[in-house]
């Protein structure tokens, strides 16, 4: 987490209102081994890189979900 939060800010430095989309991986496209990260890790994923001052950050994954 303390990696994505830091290029989160590199990205937000350059310009926050560059919007960022974060994909959960999808095991059925090449390495099967790998499981998808949870709904709430991708929810941590989205709050760290919202902290850095991104204005649009959005998380993909299998589980609608709405911004608070």
């Amino acid at each position: 987490m303390e990696e994505i939060a830091r290029m989160g800010g590199e990205i937000a430095k350059i310009d926050p209102e560059v919007q960022v989309c974060v994909l959960d991986y999808r095991p059925e496209f090449r390495r099967l081994q790998i499981s998808r990260p949870t709904f709430e890790e991708m929810v941590n994923v989205w709050r760290a890189l919202k902290s850095t001052g991104l204005k649009t950050v959005i998380c993909q994954t299998i589980r609608p979900y709405r911004a608070i």
